[in-house]
């Protein structure tokens, strides 16, 4: 059973033990100032407030049957309040009293008791009172944190934005520059690296984009990764893009890790390239499916990159049963087949 559950239980008993106690000894005091002792020992003394304390805590196990009702309500709390529907908290609620009462009852009685309701219905109410009003707090610091990491993630996004304007600047500056040499695949492959950088900075920062303006970020990648091999390598490399426009939406840089991670592994200039790449669209499913040669020596090859683990975590996060992953790896190739649901 997780540690989180003994230590809210530790904090839910001794808060209760702690409320009950001070209550006990307030109650007691009042009513010994007002009618005199109650009780008294078998020397005719009165019984203090200590040595009613002592006699709850020690002498009685009433801290043993608190103990047990508090760590039920927490259980019923947290792994059935939090998981299923709130009729089965309530009905978990009821079995927690009515055990609870027919304990306390038999326990100072010897017998089994014969009325459960107004115990009962005490308990429950607790139950209850308890779940709401620790809900209630809990939504609160949650909303506070989700506030505090929206304010940060804001200015850290600012900070990201303050370099950007110079590298543009410089990259505008350099596209001319190649332009005035006559050096057009130069100028082509700066003005596509502007475009990436352009989109990394503004549309990245989105949690959904335009599925076209995705899929134009994923080609200028392409084409920059196929200037930097050699001429005859480049006849290895399949590439099949075939995405209408459509107004459909996917979150940014998704299928990026698994493209990057093709050429990442697969390219070598000692060794024969062979990377296919198909990304298709019918009505709003979109299939991915990226294969490439595995290079020689390369164990990350089989796909332990960050980039792939961040990937599988986002599209469960985001695309929860929207999604088929399949990711298979031999000695020789390695292959990502994905289908993704975009409604």
């Amino acid at each position: 059973m997780p540690k989180k559950i003994w230590f809210y239980w530790l904090q839910h008993f001794a808060l209760l033990w702690l409320l009950i106690n001070i209550f006990n000894a307030v109650d007691y005091a009042y009513k010994v100032s007002i009618w005199g002792p109650l009780t008294v020992n078998a020397d005719l003394t009165p019984i203090t407030v200590w040595q009613m304390f002592v006699i709850h805590n020690f002498h009685r196990p009433d801290f043993l049957y608190l103990a047990a009702v508090t760590f039920m309500i927490e259980f019923n709390y947290r792994y059935i309040f939090k998981r299923y529907h709130f009729a089965f908290f309530a009905a978990g609620a009821i079995v927690i009293s009515g055990l609870s009462t027919s304990i306390l009852i038999y326990s100072n009685t010897g017998n089994y008791p014969s009325n459960l309701v107004e115990p009962m219905v005490g308990i429950s109410g607790y139950a209850l009172f308890y779940v709401l009003i620790r809900e209630f707090f809990y939504q609160r610091l949650y909303k506070l944190k989700v506030r505090a990491d929206v304010s940060e993630t804001q200015l850290n996004n600012l900070k990201q934005q303050l370099n950007p304007h110079f590298l543009f600047n410089t990259l505008n500056y350099l596209y001319g520059t190649a332009l005035h040499e006559n050096a057009h695949i130069t100028a082509e492959a700066i003005d596509m690296m502007a475009a990436m950088m352009r989109y990394t900075v503004t549309g990245a920062q989105e949690t959904f984009v335009y599925l076209n303006d995705e899929l134009v970020f994923i080609q200028n990648y392409l084409q920059l990764q196929k200037q930097r091999v050699a001429t005859d390598m480049q006849q290895q490399i399949s590439i099949d893009i075939n995405v209408p426009e459509s107004g459909l939406k996917i979150a940014p840089l998704l299928l990026l890790p698994f493209v990057e991670n093709a050429f990442k592994f697969g390219i070598s200039t000692d060794y024969p390239a062979l990377i296919n790449i198909s990304i298709k669209l019918h009505a709003a499913d979109l299939t991915a499916n990226i294969t490439n040669a595995i290079i020689p020596g390369r164990e990350k090859a089989k796909g332990t990159g960050n980039g792939i683990i961040l990937s599988k975590q986002r599209l469960t996060l985001l695309y929860p049963r929207k999604h088929k992953l399949n990711i298979a790896a031999t000695d020789t190739e390695y292959s990502v087949s994905l289908i993704l649901n975009l409604n």
